[in-house]
């Protein structure tokens, strides 16, 4: 009755770890399914940020009733939209970040991925933009907003070159967005000095760079 016993014991025993193993296996099974669509889903991360950015930007900007020539886009991060603006801001910020490290990821080598340190600092300053809005902390909203156009204009530059060494066709197309970005916003600047208009030229190249490193990294 004993052995008996011991051995009813033993095969409950190897069922029980049997379907343990098995439990085991499916979870990870489905872990790493789950990891996979998410990895696949960040490739469109970078369109994902133009329409939310766009279509929030866009709402926020049109209730407020604002100036292009009078205004800047963050000031419907002080008024009646902020609740709406700051958000979709910081959203974007980070939504650009993840879309920068997914397309160093896929083009440079791991040795090359430091190079998402200052696209990183510049979302941080992003989300900075969306805490310290630009009417009770206008000097800091100011110099958060200059730094990060400094920072994402001269980056973009120095990783088009670094791509061209990869790709000489992804290097060339992204250093001429680059250029727009920078030279383009700068241009803007100039004549209608700090206003909407050279954001929105600033958020066009960024724009454009998004689309066409998401058409790279699908078909390229």
């Amino acid at each position: 009755m004993r052995t008996h016993v011991a051995g009813c014991s033993r095969i409950q025993l190897l069922t029980f770890q049997t379907s343990h193993i098995q439990a085991t296996f499916g979870d990870l099974f489905r872990i790493g399914f789950m990891a996979i669509i998410l990895i696949h889903l960040l490739n469109y991360s970078g369109l994902v940020s133009i329409v939310l950015s766009l279509a929030l930007f866009s709402w926020s900007w049109v209730v407020s009733g604002l100036s292009l020539k009078s205004n800047v886009l963050c000031d419907c991060g002080s008024n009646k939209c902020s609740k709406i603006f700051n958000p979709a801001l910081s959203i974007f910020g980070t939504l650009q970040v993840i879309f920068t490290w997914v397309i160093i990821n896929k083009f440079l080598l791991a040795p090359f991925h430091w190079i998402i340190l200052p696209p990183l600092m510049a979302g941080l300053m992003v989300l900075g933009l969306s805490v310290f809005d630009n009417a009770k902390h206008k000097p800091l909203h100011e110099a958060l907003g200059y730094s990060t156009f400094i920072i994402l204009s001269v980056w973009a530059i120095i990783f088009s070159l670094m791509l061209g060494t990869a790709n000489n066709f992804i290097g060339f197309v992204s250093g001429i967005i680059a250029t727009f970005l920078a030279l383009g916003t700068l241009i803007a600047y100039r004549k209608y000095r700090l206003c909407a208009i050279p954001e929105l030229v600033f958020i066009l190249g960024v724009f454009i760079w998004n689309i066409f490193f998401t058409y790279s990294i699908f078909f390229l």
